[in-house]
């Protein structure tokens, strides 16, 4: 979480807040941070459900065989 000056009264803001705690206007730049986080978490998602698939997968065939 980082710091931003509001456009509108200065103040200092959440780059996550939807709008500025000060003065209640909407803040854009969460709009635009949000599509890289939810990026990251599907990245992070596949990637466990990989690892994951390929343990079940492991676990079958030791079982089958």
């Amino acid at each position: 979480m980082a710091l931003m000056k509001c456009h509108d009264c200065g103040g200092q803001v959440s780059d996550y807040a939807r709008t500025c705690p000060h003065c209640g206007v909407p803040i854009i730049a969460t709009i635009q941070r949000r599509p890289k986080a939810v990026v990251m978490d599907l990245a992070i998602r596949l990637v466990l459900g990989l690892f994951l698939g390929h343990l079940a997968w492991l676990a079958i065939r030791h079982i089958f065989h």
